[in-house]
């Protein structure tokens, strides 16, 4: 009653013995999108960012409107006050292109590029 979170430990352990059998080669493709993203982002000048990873954390610069990219099918939380941005397996060509321009057009918007 008061703990016993550690008996699903083996139903963990075999997710994580799972990914490392199955998923680490592709690793250095989600570590390539991040940095590619990463300096995306840098390069419009949206606000400071910094890569670790596949995670892209972006502090937007103040007045950024970020709700633009619902209308690109990007769906944010607001910032508080650094938006992490997480490129894994299930992020296909499409969805990361998509996120790339997506970006792309709210720098226009806000005449930020």
């Amino acid at each position: 009653m008061l703990g016993g979170g550690m008996r699903q430990s083996g139903v963990l352990a075999a997710a994580g013995l799972y990914a490392l059998e199955h998923n680490v080669a592709r690793l250095a493709e989600d570590h390539s999108r991040a940095e590619a993203l990463g300096a995306h982002l840098r390069d419009l000048g949206l606000g400071e960012v910094s890569v670790a990873t596949n995670m892209v954390f972006l502090t937007p610069r103040a007045g950024l409107d970020l709700s633009a990219l619902a209308a690109h099918g990007l769906r944010t939380s607001a910032p508080d006050p650094t938006m992490r941005l997480v490129i894994h397996r299930d992020i296909d060509d499409l969805a990361f292109n998509a996120t790339m321009e997506a970006f792309s057009t709210l720098a226009n918007l806000r005449g930020v590029a």
